[in-house]
Formats: structure tokens, sequence, C-alpha cells
């Protein structure tokens, strides 16, 4: 039977959330009535609540009933796109203003077979929380009419938030999902939390049968890098070295005293000035590349290819791993080179892989010189441009880039300033 708690959580929702967040909450749950549909918001944003926490804005929302139909209906009342899955009762609203919202029928699961892909069909939500990871995400609030934000906990999450404890549901949950041993260790690394106990044997077991073969591994991918990508990874990439579960990725990846030095590193510089002047760059990228930093580059692609990770995180591991010796042997070369010798250099490479240099290094000379590059240099760009060549009357062709390049090394070299001097120079040497 599903327990109901008498803790009601509407007065926490609309202190805790972004104002157009519970509103949007609101509307769902008054969508749901004017269908006559119970509708749950369930998952992480449910935990994160109660937790108090920086909140997981990624919105699950489980509909007693048929999920992809009110999807549609409330992607018309949102007037959102809507993308549906039909074989597993689930849709995917994609908002300008709320950004993605995931929604799906309320469903049990069964595995055919290990490391398969569930069977599902309808069911009330207390089975389709029965179906989920941990006790600490298998809670739900309700959303349609009076019982607007009554909590609904039949697995003790509450509990186990209390107690910092992950716990999965049931004995062959990770056997039925192996991507659950890297969840399991991202939420214990996230909220410094504890395995409980019959929960680190399963994990323990899951992958001794999975190193046996006789557990499929699959769709690993994703949690990998989920993993990465949280603020601080380091007690999580440790614990999974300890367990042996990093070996189910590759033999070769590595999380020991070195490695986490590395982290460190990388962690540190994510809060410095450096970073916080420059764009956005894809820390989990980074990470890869220190945990890569072993291997070869051909295990590297190999890996990569297994883990099918979009084309830009490949490019940009392959190149940091590429370069990484290169580069930073001749950074670290006594002479000063000249800004133009720098910026040709390290011109094209990607900024992961520039971050990732400065983390490989505890050579100041090094670190200063990248700094230099990515503060000061990588943006100077001449005064004259193509069209400024035209009318010079050069005609357009390679020659342009050579051209401009030359007075871009001018300019940083403090040999040319500004656009007269520019000009000089071109009519001297090309006309």
């Amino acid at each position: 039977m599903m327990t109901v708690d008498k803790k009601n959580l509407s007065g926490l929702m609309r202190r805790e959330l972004p104002a157009k967040v519970y509103r949007l909450l609101k509307t769902v749950g008054a969508e749901g009535k004017k269908s006559g549909l119970p509708v749950y918001l369930v998952g992480g944003m449910v935990r994160d609540l109660l937790l108090k926490v920086e909140h997981d804005f990624d919105i699950d929302i489980v509909v007693e009933g048929n999920g992809v139909t009110f999807a549609k209906y409330l992607g018309e009342r949102l007037s959102c796109k809507v993308v549906s899955h039909s074989r597993f009762g689930t849709a995917t609203l994609f908002s300008q203003e709320f950004g993605r919202i995931d929604l799906a029928t309320a469903r049990e699961e069964y595995y055919s077979s290990p490391a398969a892909l569930p069977q599902v069909s309808p069911s009330g939500i207390e089975y389709d929380l029965n179906r989920r990871d941990f006790s600490i995400n298998s809670m739900a609030v309700r959303l349609d009419g009076k019982g607007f934000g009554c909590l609904y906990d039949h697995f003790g999450g509450q509990g186990d938030l209390k107690a910092g404890i992950i716990r999965s549901l049931y004995e062959n949950s990770f056997v039925d999902d192996p991507t659950r041993i890297f969840r399991a260790i991202r939420f214990q690394g996230r909220f410094a939390f504890r395995l409980e106990r019959a929960t680190g044997r399963q994990i323990r077991n899951t992958i001794s049968l999975i190193k046996q073969g006789l557990v499929p591994l699959a769709r690993i991918g994703d949690e990998l890098l989920r993993l990465l990508s949280e603020d601080d990874p380091r007690r999580a990439l440790g614990r999974l070295h300890a367990l042996g579960a990093l070996e189910l990725v590759d033999a070769a990846l590595c999380s020991g005293p070195v490695s986490q030095r590395m982290f460190g590193r990388i962690i540190k510089l994510f809060a410095s000035r450096t970073v916080s002047r420059c764009e956005p760059a894809d820390r989990a990228a980074i990470f890869f590349m220190a945990l890569a930093r072993r291997m070869k580059t051909r295990q590297t692609e190999k890996l990569l290819a297994s883990l099918r990770y979009r084309k830009t995180f490949v490019r940009a591991v392959l190149q940091g791993r590429g370069n990484e010796l290169k580069v930073i042997k001749k950074l670290s070369a006594g002479r000063e080179p000249r800004p133009s010798a720098l910026v040709r250099l390290l011109d094209g490479l990607s900024l992961e892989c520039l971050f990732y240099f400065m983390a490989c290094t505890t050579d100041k000379q090094v670190v200063r010189r990248l700094t230099s590059y990515l503060l000061d240099l990588r943006d100077v760009k001449p005064a004259c441009n193509g069209g400024d060549l035209n009318k010079l009357g050069l005609k357009p062709g390679p020659l342009y880039d050579r051209i401009l390049s030359e007075l871009r090394d001018g300019l940083l070299d403090g040999k040319l300033g500004g656009k007269k001097q520019e000009i000089e120079y071109v009519t001297e040497r090309y006309l």
C-alpha cells in the first residue's frame, strides 16, 4: 500500500523553487485535474527539495494514465515541442522558458535478461516508484487537485536522506541495470553519503559478474559522463577505482593518487580567475583526459568510439592527449618565446585542451605562458581585414590569409600598432 506522507511540500516548493518552475508545476497539476489524471513530480527534484540543496531542475512528471497523450495536450497548452516514445509510454517537452520536461506513463518494468532494455507495462504510481534506482530517488509529490504537494514515500526515502544512505530497492537492481553502479557512486560522492551495506554488497557482486562475462555492460558512457560533470568528482572516482568499477570501462583508466592530484588541480583551475574570464569549457572532457592519461592514442580512440560520445567531446580529448607532451615540452623551454610564436603553437587547440595542459603540470612557467595566451593573446586581431586589402587593390585569395597572419604577428610582437601602420606594412611589402 502506498504511503502518503502527512507532510505537504507545497510550502517548501513555493519557497525553494524558482517562481516560474512552481507556476509550471501548478499548471501541470491543473491540466491533470481537468483531464481526470493523477499527476506527480518524481525523481531528483523531490530529493533535492527535501535536502534543501541546489536543485536538479530536470523536471520529471509521471501520469497515471496515457502519458504520451497528456504530453501532447500539455505541449499545446505550453506551446512546447513534443517528442514522444510510444513504446515506453514517455515523451519529452522542450520549452524555451523551462527547458526540458520529461513526462511518462506510470509503469512497471521487467528485465528479460541482465542489462537488457526493460519491458514495460502501465501501472500505478507505487509500481512506478518501485522500478527506480534508489530509495532517495523513489519519492513523488502529487500535483493535481487538492492533493497538491502531498509526498508519496513508500520506500523510506526520507529516512535514508536523513541518515545519508544510498540504498537500492531490490536485490538484482544492479544486475538488471549495471549503469546504476556509476549512479550510486555519483550520488555518494555528490552528497557525501554512504552505501547501505546490502547495496555495497550488491555492487561488488555485480562487478564480479561483469568481469566474469556473466552480466553484459551496456550504456555506461552516459553515466560516466554525468559523473565527470559533477562539480567535484574526486570522491566518486576514487570510490570507483577502489571497487574496480573503472576497469569495467577500460583497465587503463586511472584514478590513483597521481590522478587524484591532477583532479584537484582541475577543480582549483575551475575556481580561478583564468577560467572565469574564458567562455565555458566542458569539464567532463578535461577529467576524461586525466583519467585516460596512461592510454595510448589508439586505445583512447577505440574507447571513445565504444562510448559513443559526441564528436566535439571526442575531438577535444584526442587533441589534448595527442598534443600534451609536445606542447608542454615547448612551453617549458627556458627562453621566452615571442608572443606570435606562442600563438602559433596554441591556436587551434580547444579550450579543454589548454585547461588540461594547465592541470597536467606544476611548472609555473608553463602555466604562466598558457594563461598569457588565454587572457592576453588569443583574441588579438589586426585592425585591417579583407575589405581593407581589397580596397588596396589586392586580389582576394590565399594571399589574404598570409597578410592578415603577418599583421597579427606584428601586432602581437609590438612591431605594428594600429591600422595606419598595418596599411603601410602591406603597401610596402605587397604593392
